[in-house]
């Protein structure tokens, strides 16, 4: 059976970013309907070797979390109680979310969103949500999963979030797209929280750029033309209206061989 008939069988929601906008009057503003793509996310090989290039890693928290991806993220004590308890969340590049189940777990969410591009992650998210729910009763009914590529399309238009995370994502969103996604994500983020809600950022370094230009055409294409880099953020994110509230920095500089990154926490002023 294929990922892509097994996925129908999930309750997921799909971003079709071909679909013509619809005028929702409960909304007051144009919103899209959600529905089937009309395929799955396709992974790419260089030579025999396969690569990720959207950062979709399908054994991403194995590498990170010292190899052992069911123990807590160490994230996770960084960042404060009061900014989640019964807020809505929404968490962009999910991966199989099993970060994302960690703030709902830890925090007492009201409702956690979640999208990530590769179909494939997101049905890995929904085994590891059904998994922990049949332990716990602390996630019945609070996350929701959507397929789709956040830079192309926001399927969160006609929502409000509380809270919203995009953890070692941007570099995906900026090497495969160029300069202008970054304001243009940036204030998609901004346009979707409440006033004074939170946006906490755990951005790359410009190095870790550098080995992974290859990665796909588009980086290939824009590698050259990059000219914002991951410490002109700060700027950016205050000019669209944001307040700098907090870096977070991880008590250890590397776990394994994973080295760990700052967090940026944000306030929409």
């Amino acid at each position: 059976m294929s990922i892509w008939s097994t996925l129908q069988d999930f309750d997921i929601k799909w971003n079709d970013t071909n679909k013509p906008r619809n005028n929702d009057p409960d909304s007051g503003t144009n919103c899209r309907k959600e529905s089937l793509v009309s395929q799955p996310y396709k992974r790419r090989k260089v030579g025999t070797q396969e690569v990720y290039p959207d950062g979709n890693y399908p054994r991403y928290y194995q590498y990170r979390n010292l190899g052992q991806p069911d123990t807590v993220d160490p994230r996770i004590d960084l960042l404060k109680d009061s900014w989640f308890y019964q807020k809505r969340c929404l968490d962009i590049g999910c991966n199989a979310a099993l970060f994302t189940l960690d703030m709902v777990q830890s925090f007492e969410i009201d409702h956690m969103e979640a999208i990530d591009i590769d179909a494939s992650l997101i049905m890995k998210a929904h085994d590891n949500l059904a998994e922990r729910a049949s332990q716990s009763d602390t996630l019945a009914g609070k996350v929701s999963f959507t397929v789709g590529d956040y830079t192309q399309t926001n399927p969160y238009q006609c929502k409000s979030f509380d809270v919203v995370s995009c953890m070692s994502v941007i570099k995906w969103m900026h090497i495969n797209n160029g300069d202008d996604v970054i304001r243009k994500v940036f204030k998609q983020i901004y346009d979707s929280l409440n006033d004074g809600g939170i946006f906490i950022l755990e951005a790359q370094p410009w190095k870790s750029y550098k080995r992974k230009y290859f990665t796909s055409e588009n980086a290939k294409l824009n590698w050259n033309k990059l000219e914002i880099k991951p410490e002109d953020f700060p700027e950016i994110l205050l000019d669209i209206g944001f307040q700098l509230l907090h870096n977070l920095n991880p008590p250890s500089r590397s776990i394994g061989g994973f080295t760990m990154r700052t967090i940026s926490v944000w306030k929409k002023g």
